[in-house]
C-alpha cells in the first residue's frame, strides 16, 4: 500500500486514505495503530470477518504486519465519502441507511457500541466506475482485477468496540462515546444489549432536528446522565434503576441534583415534577419546525428502559422514512 494521505484520528488509530500498488485502488488503511491489547484487535478481525457481507458496513480487505505496528487493518474503499456533520434535507435517507446498517449487525448478533457521527462515513458524489481498458479498445491485461462495488450511501465503520451479544453476559460499560452513551451505560448496568446503538441513533436525530451537536453534552459521565434525566425527566428514570437493581452513585444524585428540583436521595419518591421537557421548547429560530413523525421516532429511541426502547427494525418501520424507504 502506498498512503496517500491522512483522513483523521481517533483513540486507537490515525486513518489514511492508501492506494493499493498492485490493484490502484483506493481504500482506508488504519495505519499506525496505537498501542492495544490483541485480545481487542483479535475480536475486532472477528466481527469484520463475520459481518462482511452485511449491507452499509466497512469491509475488512486485509491486514499488514509492520515493524511500527503489530496490526494494521484495511477498510472497504471510500473514496468520496467524507464526515458528515451538515444538516441537510437528506438526514431521513441517511438515517434510514444507518439503521439498516445496525439492523443487519443486530440480526449478525453483533452490538456497535460506538454509534456517532463521526463513525457515519456519508457518499456525497456519485463514484465513477473506473475504465480498466485501454486506449486501443483491448482490455487489462490483469483480467482477474476485482471490480468495485457501487458504494453506499452512508457506511458505518469503526467496529474496534464491536462485540456479540450474549444473554445474560456482562459487558464493560466503558464503550461508546460519552455524549452518545446511553443511559444503561452511564449507571453501571451491565447486562444490557443492542439497544444502546439504537439511544446513540436517538441523540443522533435530536442533533439534527435541532442543530444542537451533540445533544447532550456532558462534561464527564455524570453531568451526562444528569443532563439526560433533566430532559427526559425523573419519573421513568427512578423505577428503571430500581428495575436494573443498580443504585446511583453519590456523584450521579448530585449531579442530578444541579438540574431537577426531586430529591434523589435514598428513599425519596417519584414525584410528578419530574417530568420530562416538551421536544419543541429546544426549537431555535434557525431551526425549522421538526414533522411530528420525527418527534414520535425521537420519543421511540430515547427511552431510559432498554427493553422499551425500539429496535433497528422497528425504527425502519417507522413512518418518518416513508418518503425514503
Amino acid at each position: 500500500y502506498r498512503l496517500t494521505r491522512r483522513l483523521g484520528s481517533g483513540k486507537f488509530s490515525d486513518v489514511f486514505e492508501a492506494v493499493d500498488v498492485e490493484w490502484e485502488k483506493k481504500c482506508i488503511d488504519g495505519g499506525c495503530l496505537k498501542p492495544i491489547s490483541e485480545r481487542k484487535i483479535r475480536r475486532e478481525l472477528l466481527v469484520l470477518t463475520h459481518c462482511a457481507t452485511l449491507p452499509n458496513l466497512a469491509r475488512l480487505i486485509g491486514i499488514l504486519n509492520s515493524q511500527r505496528s503489530n496490526n494494521i487493518g484495511g477498510n472497504d474503499s471510500l473514496m468520496n465519502y467524507d464526515k458528515n456533520n451538515s444538516h441537510d434535507a437528506r438526514n431521513e435517507y441517511y438515517l434510514c441507511h444507518l439503521l439498516i446498517a445496525l439492523d443487519g449487525l443486530h440480526s449478525a448478533g453483533i452490538m456497535h457500541r460506538d454509534v456517532k457521527p463521526r463513525n457515519c462515513l456519508i457518499n456525497r458524489f456519485p463514484r465513477e466506475q473506473p475504465n480498466y481498458s485501454h486506449g486501443d479498445g483491448s482490455s487489462s491485461t490483469q483480467q482477474h482485477m476485482p471490480q468495485p462495488l457501487p458504494p453506499p450511501p452512508l457506511m458505518l465503520v469503526d467496529l474496534g468496540l464491536a462485540d456479540f451479544y450474549l444473554p445474560g453476559k456482562e459487558f464493560n460499560v466503558r464503550v461508546a462515546s460519552r455524549h452518545y452513551k446511553s443511559p444503561e451505560l452511564l449507571i453501571g448496568f451491565q447486562y444490557y444489549d443492542y439497544a444502546i446503538d439504537l439511544w446513540s441513533v436517538g441523540c443522533i436525530l435530536a442533533g439534527l432536528l435541532f442543530r444542537r451537536e451533540p445533544f447532550f453534552r456532558g462534561k464527564d459521565n455524570e453531568e451526562q446522565l444528569a443532563l439526560i434525566v433533566s430532559v427526559l425527566g425523573t419519573r421513568d428514570f427512578l423505577p428503571y434503576c430500581r428495575k436494573c437493581n443498580v443504585r446511583l452513585s453519590s456523584k450521579s444524585r448530585a449531579a442530578i441534583g444541579k438540574y431537577c428540583s426531586e430529591s434523589l436521595e435514598e428513599g425519596s419518591v417519584a414525584r410528578d415534577i419530574g417530568r420530562r421537557k416538551p421536544w419543541l421548547s429546544f426549537l431555535t429560530p434557525t431551526c425549522p419546525i421538526p414533522s411530528p413523525q420525527a418527534l414520535d421516532l425521537l420519543d421511540k429511541l430515547l427511552v431510559y428502559d432498554h427493553e422499551q426502547r425500539w429496535t433497528a427494525r422497528e425504527a425502519l418501520s417507522h413512518s418518518f422514512f416513508d418518503d425514503v424507504r
